[in-house]
């Protein structure tokens, strides 16, 4: 799936996607991190992050429950 905000270009795939700014690759790897550096270059844009808010939400309770199960009771 492409995503576009002002010049730039987020080519999503779960692995391998990529971020344009301003026509050039700037990113190629990682679909999350492309996400976060895709909000970061929008300057945090709400739109933005709404548009994403079901990846990072994801993410973040995977994140949790891994950091749950690792700690000793």
């Amino acid at each position: 799936m492409k995503y576009s905000h002002k010049n730039i270009i987020l080519d999503y795939a779960t692995t391998r996607s990529k971020l344009y700014i301003d026509g050039r690759l700037m990113f190629l790897g990682d679909g999350y991190v492309a996400i976060k550096m895709f909000i970061e270059q929008s300057g945090n844009d709400p739109e933005v992050i709404e548009r994403f808010k079901t990846q990072l939400e994801y993410r973040e309770k995977h994140k949790l429950s891994n950091q749950q199960t690792l700690s000793p009771e």
